[in-house]
């Protein structure tokens, strides 16, 4: 992928990465959640085949069938092979087999209380699989089936079951709405803590930590492309005497303007953070540009501004160095170009002297 400029980060995050983050919290969880279901499911029927209402292992079986079921989906969607997002789906259809063998049982074997263990799951499993769509179309056959039960028993307690049946499966949905919207602040919070332990508060630019984040991926892809990664450091002339003199507001002032001027200098592509108090870098891959007309460009964009030239002249030392033979690692490639800006910039002093 190319290498994208951040100067103004999104505030919010897209539906998609909500999502994303929810099907991961549903991977990370559900192993552990399902385990623990599958265990006491087979536990009560065991009691149940032993002690309970069905003492035999024949009745029971559907229900311990489908909690082996249910353990073996718990060890299989905790797999780094299973994607995040097909999670959701399969604890649904997973939900489905244990509560069609509880309702078969219940429908066969059991007292009209014993659908209770159905509509437990049924308002269970809603706030577990994080997803709309799943819970919906899982809960339809949950209703076919409950409406099956309930018609087994007699009249009127049958429309009290149904209804109660109804009523669980839409309380499922309204805990997974509240859950939903629990995870989403989650996320959200989460984003908003990364974005600003990357992102440069002033210039709204990535700043040095959140560009460090991103360089072993853009060398990779500059070898992977056969294509030279390369590094400019741009420091804005005299800042420190713009603070002395003009103050500190000011001086942000002559940031912001050399932010936005460096982000309307390079191309799209290239990648822009603030590295230090008076110091960017600019990251791309591919032809390089040129230390000398970049340093122009920004010069002018500067000029074009609303910036004070009687406090701030404007000025900008630019130097760079891209990856080769010598130069494979990051590391090296910022000491290079860093060692450009400077040398580039005692040129330009000496020439000033008289």
């Amino acid at each position: 992928m190319p290498a994208s400029r951040i100067h103004n980060p999104p505030a919010e995050l897209s539906p998609h990465e909500l999502a994303a983050f929810r099907w991961e919290v549903a991977k990370r969880e559900t192993p552990w959640i399902t385990g623990a279901g599958a265990a006491v499911t087979f536990v009560l029927g065991m009691l149940n085949a032993l002690i309970g209402v069905s003492p035999s292992f024949k009745e029971n079986a559907p229900v311990l069938l489908a909690a082996g079921i249910v353990a073996i989906v718990a060890v299989i969607i905790g797999r780094d092979w299973v994607p995040a997002r097909s999670v959701p789906w399969i604890t649904a259809a997973t939900s489905v087999v244990l509560v069609c063998a509880l309702q078969l049982q219940e429908g066969l074997y059991l007292p009209p209380t014993g659908l209770v263990y159905s509509l437990i799951v049924m308002g269970a499993f809603a706030p577990l699989i994080l997803d709309y769509r799943a819970a919906v179309i899982a809960g339809i056959p949950m209703l076919i089936g409950c409406a099956w039960v309930a018609s087994r028993i007699t009249p009127p307690a049958f429309v009290d079951w149904l209804m109660v049946s109804i009523a669980a499966f839409f309380i499922g949905l309204v805990l997974l709405w509240l859950r939903m919207r629990g995870i989403d602040a989650l996320a959200k919070t989460l984003a908003h803590e990364k974005n600003l332990a990357t992102v440069d508060p002033l210039t709204g630019m990535l700043n040095r930590r959140g560009l460090e984040s991103l360089t072993s991926q853009l060398i990779a892809l500059g070898a992977t492309q056969q294509l030279p990664v390369f590094a400019l450091f741009v420091d804005i002339d005299g800042l420190k005497e713009v603070n002395d003199v003009h103050g500190h507001d000011f001086g942000d002032e002559v940031i912001i303007a050399t932010a936005n001027a460096i982000a309307a200098a390079v191309r799209a592509d290239d990648l822009i953070a603030r590295w230090g108090g008076d110091e960017f870098v600019i990251l791309g891959i591919g032809n390089p540009w040129l230390p000398e007309i970049l340093n122009q460009r920004i010069h002018a964009i500067i000029l074009q501004g609303d910036i004070s030239m009687q406090k701030w002249l404007g000025a900008v030392t630019v130097g760079g160095a891209m990856t080769g033979p010598t130069v494979s690692t990051f590391e090296e490639l910022m000491r290079q170009a860093d060692q450009d800006m400077y040398a580039r910039r005692a040129h330009h002093r000496s020439q000033d002297l008289p």
